[in-house]
């Protein structure tokens, strides 16, 4: 009997020590997938960014920190890591420094354990905003944004928004599409180049690039003549000096006509050039800096006595929506036989400079300005080239006078 409890005893003893041998033994395996869960829905959805083939992922000891092993997701951004001594382990990933971390449970005991991640992400207003409500309108042309990193950018959609997700942390630069071939600009405000940074907690960059059209506004101010007097005799000569300036928005050059009955341009200043050597139209050498201005030297003779007017008309700009009312000046001369500017009497005072309807209205009267045969509103509306059309007709005018 003592020999049958002893043996049981020792059996006892034997089977107690061998439990924590047969735990030692026991394995647990940590797998799951990595990606940038863009609407963060913890599933992995189409069109969202896999993390494929991202090395350097560790897994560590909870308590102590102690890396036990390494992994590497594969194309399809998942990792599995097997035959772990059974324990509490933390998953670890250097993508956390290229990606904000999605709030996860990272500490395990075995199972899955996904990691994901957000990336940071750019957006961009690009279209025609005529109106500058900020709102892209379903008239309202859709531009080219540009390049972001020198890598050309996506279509707008239909909200005239370029959006781009799952960028990674580092530094950027925005360059907008230059659509000035286009006479367009960008709004103010809008940005044409932009450096920026995206890091952790400030991974959002919104931008403008709105463009709006260039307005051109060239202006002319009453001719100005030397010798200045009351009265001028025939076949005297004077300078006129026409003085043009840029109101609008981008330079430009200046074309414009000098336009009478009874004077005969002589020579004309440096700065302008004859236009196709026609006789009567001028275009500024250099083009206009936005808000520059220029003073044009012409040398006139009056070859007839009579009342007469000076007509200085510079075609509109190039650019959209130019007020037209500062385009034409009118200066009314008196010419004289010589001998007869001591009995004369005193000459009708020198004209403001013509409003539009004051302009065009003398088309075809008694005012020197040759009839263009069309009514003065058509002579408006056809703009630049019936401008120079009734530039045309006072010099064939003044020729056959002649």
């Amino acid at each position: 009997m003592k020999k049958l409890f002893a043996a049981a005893t020792t059996a006892a003893i034997a089977l107690t020590a061998g439990t924590p041998a047969l735990a030692q033994d026991a394995t647990i395996s940590i797998e799951g997938q990595a990606w940038l869960d863009r609407n963060t829905n913890r599933a992995y959805d189409e069109g969202e960014v896999l993390l494929a083939n991202e090395p350097g992922g560790t897994i560590v000891k909870d308590d102590s920190g102690e890396v036990v092993a390494t992994f590497a997701t594969d194309a399809n951004g998942r990792y599995a890591v097997k035959d772990l001594p059974a324990g509490k382990y933390r998953v670890e990933h250097p993508v956390t420094t290229r990606y904000n971390f999605l709030p996860e449970h990272r500490t395990t005991e075995g199972g899955t354990v996904h990691l994901r991640f957000y990336g940071s992400w750019f957006e961009v207003n690009s279209f025609l905003d005529t109106n500058l409500d900020f709102v892209r309108q379903p008239d309202e042309e859709l531009l080219d944004a540009g390049t972001l990193n020198g890598k050309p950018l996506p279509k707008p959609g239909e909200d005239g928004k370029v959006v781009v997700n799952d960028l990674p942390f580092g530094d950027f630069v925005y360059a907008a599409a230059d659509h000035s071939a286009r006479n367009l600009r960008l709004a103010d405000g809008a940005t044409r180049t932009k450096n920026f940074r995206l890091e952790k907690f400030d991974n959002a960059e919104h931008l403008d690039a709105r463009h709006v059209a260039i307005k051109g506004d060239l202006a002319v101010e009453m001719p100005v003549l030397t010798p200045s007097k009351d009265v001028y005799v025939r076949d005297e000569e004077a300078d006129v000096v026409i003085k043009i300036t840029n109101k609008g928005e981008a330079p430009e050059k200046a074309s414009f006509v000098l336009a009478s009955y009874y004077a005969k341009t002589l020579s004309m200043s440096d700065n302008v050039v004859s236009v196709n050597d026609r006789g009567y139209e001028w275009q500024t050498r250099e083009p206009l800096a936005p808000g520059a201005s220029v003073d044009v030297k012409m040398r006139v003779k009056f070859v007839e006595a009579k009342d007469q007017t000076l007509h200085v008309i510079v075609q509109p700009s190039r650019f959209f929506k130019e007020p037209f009312g500062d385009n034409v000046a009118i200066r009314k001369i008196e010419v004289v036989e010589p001998g007869a500017e001591t009995t004369t009497s005193a000459p009708t005072s020198t004209a403001a400079p013509a409003t539009t309807d004051q302009a065009v209205a003398k088309a075809g009267n008694s005012s020197g300005l040759a009839s263009t045969g069309a009514s003065p509103l058509g002579f408006l509306g056809l703009g630049a080239l019936l401008l120079a059309a009734g530039a045309s007709a006072f010099f064939v005018a003044r020729r056959r006078r002649s």
